[in-house]
């Protein structure tokens, strides 16, 4: 048989499955700079988050990390909004053109996050 999903997408829903993207997929500003503001090196529809952003949205969810990898980082690793937020990027040498380094998060027992530094 086939697999069918019948799922209700209410305002709520689609609200919250935009929040999660921009927080996914768009890219923290700079040290310093508050807020949500549009990300132009991305494009249209992409943001740059603050701080206060990131923190409101571990506390709203009780998180106390979130982890993207979307983003090539110089070192591989990086964190952001007091360690709330880590980048990780897993690709060295990026492209072949882009000096990086590269990074793989390690999780021990008591779910402590320790970034592997891979260099390139």
């Amino acid at each position: 048989g086939s697999f069918t999903s019948r799922r209700s997408y209410t305002k709520r829903t689609v609200r919250s499955q935009r929040l999660l993207a921009d927080v996914l997929w768009s890219d923290p500003t700079d040290p310093g700079e508050l807020g949500v503001c549009e990300n132009a090196q991305r494009g249209v529809g992409m943001h740059r988050f603050g701080a206060d952003v990131v923190k409101k949205f571990c506390d709203d969810n009780d998180l106390d990390l979130v982890v993207r990898a979307h983003e090539c980082v110089m070192d591989g690793f990086e964190r952001f909004a007091g360690g709330h937020l880590a980048t990780v990027f897993s690709a060295p040498y990026y492209c072949g053109q882009v000096p990086n380094s590269a990074a793989i998060l390690c999780l021990d027992r008591a779910l402590r996050v320790r970034p592997m530094l891979l260099q390139p």
